[in-house]
Parts: C-alpha cells; sequence; structure tokens
C-alpha cells in the first residue's frame, strides 16, 4: 500500500503544528508535509449513517479531516478545488 505521506517540494521545513486545521492553508504552504488523507472521501462517503463519530486523541487530525472534508463538498470551494485535489 502507497504511503500517505505527501511532501510538494525540496524546501519541507516541518510538519506543521497542532494549529493548522485549514485544509485550503496547508495545501498552500509548500512547508509542511502532511499525511494526505483524502483517499477516505469515498470510504466515508459511502458509509450510510446520520452521525459519523470519530474517536482519536487530541491533535490526531481531526480537525483537519473535516476541514478536507469541507473543501471536498463545499460549493462555496469550488474555486478551489482543482488546485486542492490534484492527483499528484
Amino acid at each position: 500500500q502507497k504511503s500517505s505521506l505527501r511532501i510538494e517540494s525540496d524546501t519541507i521545513k516541518a510538519f506543521p503544528r497542532c494549529s493548522v486545521s485549514n485544509f485550503s492553508k496547508l495545501r498552500a504552504n509548500k512547508r509542511f508535509a502532511y499525511f494526505d488523507r483524502t483517499r477516505y472521501i469515498s470510504v466515508l462517503d459511502s458509509i450510510d449513517a446520520d452521525v459519523l463519530l470519530f474517536l482519536r486523541p487530541r491533535r490526531f487530525g481531526k480537525s483537519l479531516t473535516l476541514s478536507m472534508l469541507e473543501h471536498f463538498h463545499g460549493v462555496q470551494h469550488r474555486a478551489q478545488y482543482d488546485e486542492l485535489f490534484k492527483v499528484c
């Protein structure tokens, strides 16, 4: 299985601090490496449930994952879609 670690440039400095929970800001900053969870969008969309509960420890990417889903499904983010979800 392929790794989901994404490194966008040779100028990588670090992983983002826990304060980066906005998907578009994370993707725009080429200094950060991050774990790409976009492959789980189709998995989450296929679940037939009214509520999904994410039980993970603090600083485990819950808010960033929700931001990713918001940018994927949100009509207000359609202008950024190709840039955010391009296939590498």
